[in-house]
């Protein structure tokens, strides 16, 4: 998306979380700032602001992955792939932070979706999770 997008927020004193609507979809993250010394910049007092996505998947296995987000979109995982999810906040500024999602191994051999995978800040950090699919050690994400 070739659009801009502004955004007028109140920042926090070092993290926070943000959901923004933009011209290229909706967008959640994560704000990130910290202060410069004052002698680093001529003395004025300043921040760096460092935006994070709310939530990024890697799929560590040596297949793709589907992946069932909510809202039912579908999206493919390659096999040593990352990449950035986002969704359209629901309700108010902080209601819509967490999210769901389910994931299966595309095989020969159709698999049953995983069971839902919460993921908020409850959940945060790096959560492996497995599946077995057609009987041998399945990937993982």
């Amino acid at each position: 998306c070739s659009q801009l997008a502004r955004c007028s927020v109140r920042l926090p004193p070092s993290w926070g979380s943000i959901a923004w609507r933009t011209p290229c979809g909706p967008f959640i993250f994560c704000l990130q700032t910290d202060d410069i010394a004052a002698e680093d910049v001529f003395g004025v007092r300043c921040q760096v602001v460092t935006l994070r996505p709310r939530l990024v998947l890697t799929n560590a296995s040596k297949c793709d992955i589907e992946l069932r987000l909510s809202e039912n979109r579908v999206m493919r995982l390659a096999a040593g792939q990352s990449l950035e999810a986002h969704w359209n906040a629901k309700g108010g500024e902080q209601d819509g932070l967490a999210t769901e999602l389910r994931f299966r191994p595309l095989l020969s051999e159709p698999c049953p979706w995983s069971g839902t995978v919460v993921c908020s800040d409850a959940s945060a950090g790096s959560t492996p999770l497995a599946l077995l699919g057609g009987g041998t050690v399945g990937p993982s994400l």
